[in-house]
């Protein structure tokens, strides 16, 4: 009876008898239901991680092993992807770009020059992308409802983190902070009918949380004297930037009413848990789905 030979051995034999000495040998060190992951692969998957053009040999064991996880934990989303017939195209990629240029007011040569102080490739970004759409499109189609957030775990974020309670007497005031006085003007005039500088101006925006007025700088505490719910200051010149406070919320009883806040913590206690449904998802569920092998 003829025997089969594992891929692995193949693959040793044929380095043993082709490879020079002084190369590197291309290796197997994990397959996923037989799809061979090689040395070169991870090399190159470690670069990728590391925002490197080149890939350069991985050499301690430990981060081998590290980033060998890693790339067996993108292997399956991918396949799982593939399963579920979910898949990201570059028009998908663009389309992100485009919106994260729009949040944060850059020029295609903002973000290229941004991209260029850190390190990162431009093609390396794009995968970077590609990675977390797909990431979310798997979590949408099969962990999204198993995912809930309730009115009881707001409540419950913010007995525990009291910087965030109200106190009698004090305001929930957001900053918008803007580098022409002409943008600060605009925005103030489109805020209207409760409309919210977050939204309007959410590059240079800051929330301060719940202040005392009589703790904020002098020219804070003039321009928020006065001012209701919802209501916007005029334009503060500090040392040529322009800055524009809006009160969210007034709790001269001291309960928190700013729906934006509890929106906010929603969003953060979801992200939480979305983290870690996923990470629970990838080391745990998926395995059982797929052959992994360590060689």
């Amino acid at each position: 009876m003829r025997t089969r030979l594992t891929l692995s051995f193949f693959l040793f034999m044929f380095c043993s008898h082709y490879v020079s000495a002084q190369e590197v040998i291309d290796r197997l060190v994990a397959a996923i239901d037989g799809e061979p992951i090689t040395l070169s692969d991870l090399n190159k998957f470690a670069a990728e991680q590391q925002g490197l053009t080149k890939a350069v040999p991985l050499t301690d064991r430990a981060t081998q092993n590290k980033y060998l996880e890693d790339l067996i934990a993108q292997r399956l989303l991918d396949k799982e992807a593939q399963s579920l017939n979910l898949a990201v195209t570059d028009a998908d990629v663009d389309a992100y770009i485009t919106e994260v240029k729009k949040q944060n007011s850059f020029t295609d040569k903002e973000l290229t020059q941004l991209l260029e102080q850190k390190g990162i490739p431009a093609t390396n970004y794009r995968q970077e992308i590609k990675k977390e759409i797909l990431k979310s499109r798997i979590v949408s189609t099969v962990l999204r409802k198993s995912i809930n957030i309730t009115e009881a775990d707001i409540d419950n974020y913010l007995a525990e983190h009291t910087e965030l309670q109200a106190q009698a007497g004090t305001l929930n005031v957001g900053q918008g902070t803007f580098s022409d006085e002409e943008d600060a003007k605009e925005i103030k005039a489109q805020c209207v009918d409760g409309k919210k500088l977050s939204s309007l101006a959410p590059a240079g925006y800051r929330d301060l949380g719940y202040v005392r007025p009589e703790d904020l700088r002098e020219e804070f505490q003039a321009a928020l004297e006065g001012l209701s719910e919802n209501e916007v200051s005029e334009v503060i010149n500090l040392d040529g930037k322009y800055t524009l406070l809006q009160v969210l919320d007034l709790s001269d009883d001291g309960i928190i009413q700013d729906k934006d806040l509890r929106d906010k913590i929603r969003n953060q206690l979801f992200e939480k848990q979305t983290k870690e449904r996923l990470g629970k998802y990838i080391a745990e569920e998926l395995p059982k789905k797929y052959i992994i092998e360590h060689f």
